[in-house]
């Protein structure tokens, strides 16, 4: 699954929603519906959108995801810190250490499966504190956004987070616990990426510029995709962050809250089209059609369109 950490092996096309295809994984035989549910990263990015692939041939993804931590660890100086009151956490509960003398010089702690872990306290998306926040299996929530972090390694589960957070080695000695801490420990990690390879011809055409598109596009290439890959948007910006929109309206600077810049789309070799409306699917052809009578071919096919919110009859309301 390109979009999680299994590996799924298609053996026969798989056209749209609710056709049934096999699969040499965990499950047997998955719908095609349950298939886009289960994916841990991209499925909660698409809030209203429906997500669907066509046009599926025979695919085999293998899931390495890994960090680019921009350190040299190995030339770098850590610090060991005691950690003090971990004894009083029990299972599935979690704390915020201090680390230094400011107090954002927190990290979190938690204990899970008998294990304790330690992370960055503060949300890649948005800086929220995650201490006193929920943790759901090995993941931890963010309280303002619901943003989701694999205590084991960092990874970013859930949007709106595109970034990853910082873990920290964790370990006893003389009876006591110690956390392992490098100078920046505060910096985000962002999930090692292929880039374009131009002799790789395969193509993925991705309709919808929001959260839900930008994450896919990114899965693909975290799964070592190199083929192209093309999102199309009518908007006349590249993906935002929409849960951050009322802030924008209030200093009127809109490409701050842009998710990903220019230059990042350049150096993964994703091609984001702006002011691209899609106006048809052919699915016999394997053809998307622009407003403007453009036809674009794919390989296979995502919809990720979002929806539009439902206003009420209200006096007043226009």
């Amino acid at each position: 699954n390109m979009f999680t950490r299994r590996v799924l092996q298609f053996k026969k096309p798989a056209v749209g929603l609710g056709r049934t295809f096999s699969t040499r994984s965990t499950f047997a035989n998955i719908r095609a519906g349950a298939f886009m549910r289960s994916s841990r990263r991209v499925l909660p990015a698409l809030g209203f959108s429906l997500g669907a692939f066509y046009g599926m041939k025979h695919l085999n993804y293998s899931s390495k995801f890994r960090f680019s931590t921009q350190m040299a660890e190995a030339q770098e100086e850590f610090k060991e810190i005691e950690v003090t009151g971990h004894e009083n956490l029990g299972e599935g509960e979690m704390m915020a250490f201090q680390v230094g003398p400011k107090d954002g010089d927190k990290i979190l702690i938690a204990k899970y499966q008998g294990k304790i872990y330690a992370l960055s306290n503060f949300c890649s998306h948005f800086g929220v504190p995650l201490a006193g926040s929920v943790l759901l299996e090995d993941k931890v929530i963010c309280p303002a956004h619901n943003a989701a972090f694999s205590i084991v390694d960092g990874y970013p589960e859930y949007a709106p987070a595109l970034n990853g957070l910082p873990t920290y080695e964790t370990y006893e000695k003389d009876g006591k616990l110690f956390v392992k801490l490098p100078p920046n420990y505060k910096a985000s990690k962002q999930v090692d990426m292929a880039t374009r390879d131009e002799s790789n011809k395969a193509r993925v055409v991705i309709v919808g510029g929001g959260a839900a598109g930008l994450s896919a596009a990114e899965t693909l290439r975290q799964s070592d995709y190199t083929g192209e890959i093309i999102i199309l948007s009518d908007e006349d910006k590249t993906a935002y962050d929409r849960t951050l929109l009322s802030k924008v309206l209030v200093n009127g600077d809109a490409d701050k809250w842009l998710l990903r810049k220019q230059d990042f789309f350049d150096k993964y070799g994703i091609d984001f089209r702006t002011s691209s409306k899609v106006k048809g699917v052919n699915v016999e052809s394997n053809e998307v059609t622009l407003a403007d009578g453009t036809t674009i071919s794919y390989d296979k096919l995502l919809l990720a369109t979002g929806g539009h919110p439902k206003t009420p009859i209200l006096p007043g309301i226009d």
